[in-house]
């Protein structure tokens, strides 16, 4: 006869001859949970905005809720640029953009992506100073068609943008 699961679990099936009762057939079934594949996986941000050293935690939401198996890894496609450890995204570098790829672990094909856009952080000049050589300074004489060549100290020395114009009030 034909058997249908209806529910998860361990059974007996017995049969039994009708013209003799003693003589029987039994048959151990083991009856698993249907397996509910992952359809769909969202994350809680499709962008994000960072700048170096920044951390954002992305969460995966897995389609449907009850999926048998809700296994995901985490990828970075440019993992100089953001890195990604379960959810964590770190940004390492100074500028550009990467994806933040979540993948089912059983499904493959089946992932949800964030556009990760890393801007640089401008740090702006807040201070120059004419050098001689070693030394700052605020004025200078020299000769007629004497050369000197001077130098610029700027501050910060991290300053994003160190681009000088030299001038002459002549």
């Amino acid at each position: 006869g034909a058997i249908h699961a209806k529910k998860a679990g361990e059974y007996v099936i017995s049969c039994i001859s009708v013209s003799n009762e003693n003589i029987k057939a039994t048959c151990n079934v083991k009856v698993s949970d249907p397996v509910i594949p992952v359809t769909k996986i969202e994350l809680n941000k499709n962008s994000l905005d960072m700048k170096k050293d920044d951390t954002e935690l992305l969460t995966a939401i897995i389609v449907p809720d009850n999926a048998t198996n809700k296994e995901v890894s985490w990828y970075s496609s440019d993992s100089s640029l953001v890195k990604v450890v379960d959810g964590l995204v770190t940004c390492l570098g100074e500028k550009g953009d990467a994806t933040i790829i979540c993948q089912s672990k059983q499904y493959p094909d089946i992932k949800g992506e964030c556009i990760v856009h890393v801007e640089q952080v401008i740090i702006p000049v807040t201070s120059l100073s004419i050098k001689d050589g070693d030394n700052v300074i605020s004025s200078l004489s020299i000769k007629e068609n004497q050369t000197k060549t001077l130098s610029v100290d700027i501050k910060p020395t991290n300053a994003t943008d160190k681009t000088v114009e030299w001038s002459s009030s002549d």
